[in-house]
């Protein structure tokens, strides 16, 4: 590339440091080509690394009404360490050199320093990701029946960068196009490990090759939850997000891409090194990324000083935020409602469409805090909703008089965990939760009897794990793009007639016998308490009848214990011993008066099974889970 003609023209301007923090005006009486009024330091660059002799020269001062205390900063900088401080403009690149031995005082008198230019080095890569914006209202039907899926898609990913906490909450933004207004933002801090730009290009981007190994601590691997989550949620979603070497920012809109016939999703990315912040220029040029950051200010719900702000929301640590804006409309007014002080409700408190299903009072199909509750199989991330933390369970350990069951599907292995819940028998409800790495992909799904009968199985919750049953060759897996059901597979027909058939025989000999007075008052089998450290699940003394304060740790009452104790699993009392296709002989190990059960049954294909009871026998074990 050939350099612009050399003029000599004076010039005014703004210096700012690679953090976008104002350094001061300045000025030039000989500047060789046409400057903007503002020029970003996007690095700092060792003073050996250029031959200088063929460079020109020009120099930029600090202006009189200005504070000179940063100028006298950064030239200190520049001499002490040995840097020159690089800005580009345009196709051009000025090297801001180090004040010399000859002159110095002069300089320092006047704050001057000697700007040497030359041609910008390429190419550099744009850090945009490319689709058609009508793709994005595609995206926005994925979780079109159901709002709680979307949000399940944010907080997957704050899991899967293994967050220890999670604040849901709703806040107030500014947008500014297309006119100035105060709008109201759904936003997702985590305390997770970040994201590199690496990691954010894959995220704004649209799908990607699936991993041909399907990763049990993983719950995404599709290549559109963030994008189908957000648009559902909103027309709009920014991104700030701190790994340890990078801080980034994100702008995914439909205000922005309207009337464009490729979609952008600006990028802007920051080294982090010894405490600043330097513009990647490895990644994009100072052009680029001013112009991302004044459509990210332009088109987000923040400012440059506002961003800066809410990046200090992460201490200085590694994390994501996420904030939607422009959110889903409900007729006139938001389809969120977060007129309840500690919950986000949807607006509408629909109960979602099941077979069998005769129950209006479904909570977790309406309500957030409900939701969030039973979403993982065992949770180990601390989730607050507006402010307040959410008393999150572990569902197979808060069930009465608890059954489980194991058996091989199609070579498989497959356990499922039964019981009887006191309130959902109160409001009617019952079915099975089932699990797929550990997140909740169907709730109350009525089995066997139960489809055909409101009374039948009333109470009953069943639990079961999936992962394993739903993993097939090359990385395929049975679950649905949405997380929200399972492919119409031979597996799920099988794992459906086993469900049905287990259900009903716990039903029939553990449940159905009972008398009202019976019925009344089940409490679990074992009290459980998370501790907020940890994240390790403690079984409470029976005896103990306090009250927990929100945040409980294991040194507190009633466990009086340590955090480094191996956290402890209910141990199963053998109950079966035999099955086989044809007849299956139960025992009842509580030793309860015409407790042997002959059950006769239509032979099982495929499948052999064992079940178990649980006992008040605890078993300390050091195994844990690789999220903790």
């Amino acid at each position: 590339m050939v350099l612009p003609p050399r003029t000599s023209k004076a010039w005014n301007g703004r210096l700012f440091n690679v953090d976008a923090k104002h350094i001061c005006a300045v000025c030039s009486s000989n500047a060789p080509l046409e400057l903007p009024k503002r020029l970003d330091i996007v690095s700092f660059n060792a003073a050996r690394a250029f031959d200088w002799k063929p460079l020109p020269l020009f120099q930029i001062m600090a202006r009189g009404e200005s504070d000179y205390r940063e100028w006298d900063k950064l030239l200190t900088f520049l001499v002490d360490h040995s840097r020159v401080a690089v800005i580009n403009v345009g196709d051009v690149q000025l090297l801001l050199k180090p004040p010399g031995e000859e002159n110095e005082a002069t300089k320092k008198i006047m704050k001057l320093v000697d700007v040497a230019y030359r041609a910008r080095p390429g190419p550099v890569k744009r850090p945009i990701a490319q689709m058609h914006p009508e793709y994005l209202t595609t995206l926005s039907q994925t979780h079109s029946s159901w709002l709680f899926g979307a949000v399940a898609e944010l907080i997957d990913n704050a899991c899967d960068a293994g967050a220890k906490r999670l604040e849901i909450s709703i806040q107030k933004g500014t947008l500014k196009s297309p006119e100035v207004s105060e709008v109201p933002m759904l936003c997702f801090l985590d305390d997770g490990l970040g994201m590199t730009h690496k990691d954010i290009v894959k995220m704004v981007s649209f799908g990607h090759k699936k991993p041909e190994q399907d990763d049990p601590e993983q719950i995404g691997r599709f290549g559109v939850g963030f994008k189908t989550g957000v648009m559902r949620l909103g027309r709009g979603a920014l991104v700030l997000t701190q790994s340890k070497e990078t801080r980034s920012m994100a702008l995914l809109s439909t205000g922005y891409n309207e009337g464009k016939d490729v979609l952008e999703v600006p990028i802007v990315t920051y080294t982090r090194r010894a405490g600043r912040m330097d513009i990647d220029t490895g990644l994009q040029t100072l052009e680029d990324s001013q112009k991302h950051r004044d459509v990210i200010c332009t088109y987000g719900p923040f400012d440059e000083y506002g961003i800066g702000a809410e990046f200090q929301r992460l201490e200085g640590g590694t994390g994501t935020i996420i904030y939607v804006f422009d959110l889903e409309k409900w007729g006139s007014s938001f389809s969120l409602d977060w007129n309840e002080s500690d919950d986000i409700m949807i607006r509408s408190r629909r109960v979602r469409s099941r077979p069998g299903q005769t129950s209006p009072e479904v909570p977790l199909d309406y309500s957030l805090r409900a939701y969030v509750e039973v979403m993982f199989l065992e949770p180990r991330m601390i989730v607050s909703i507006q402010g307040k933390k959410v008393t999150t369970k572990c569902l197979a350990k808060t069930l009465n008089s608890t059954w489980v069951t194991r058996a091989t599907l199609m070579g498989k292995p497959v356990q499922l965990t039964l019981g009887v819940m006191e309130l959902e028998r109160k409001r009617g409800n019952c079915g099975i939760f089932l699990y797929w790495h550990g997140r909740l992909v169907e709730s109350y799904k009525r089995v066997g009897n139960m489809v055909h009968s409101a009374e039948w199985g009333r109470g009953v919750i069943g639990v079961v794990e999936t992962t394993k049953l739903m993993e097939f060759d090359r990385g395929r897996v049975g679950v649905l793009n949405s997380k929200q059901g399972f492919e119409d597979c031979e597996m799920y027909a099988a794992l459906e007639k086993w469900l049905g058939e287990e259900a009903d025989k716990y039903w029939e000999t553990r449940v159905e016998k009972l008398t009202t007075e019976e019925k009344e008052g089940l409490a679990p089998d074992k009290s459980w308490v998370q501790c907020s450290k940890c994240l390790k699940w403690r079984v409470m003394d029976p005896e103990w009848h306090g009250e927990l304060p929100d945040h409980w740790f294991c040194y507190m009452a009633p466990y009086k214990g340590s955090c480094n104790t191996p956290e402890e699993n209910v141990e199963d009392g053998v109950v079966t011993t035999k099955t086989s296709r044809g007849t299956a002989v139960r025992k009842n190990t509580r030793g309860k008066e015409g407790s042997d059960i002959t059950d006769s049954s239509k032979p099982l294909s495929r499948l052999t099974s064992k079940t178990t009871t649980n006992s008040p026998k605890v078993k300390r074990t050091s195994k844990r889970t690789k999220k903790e």
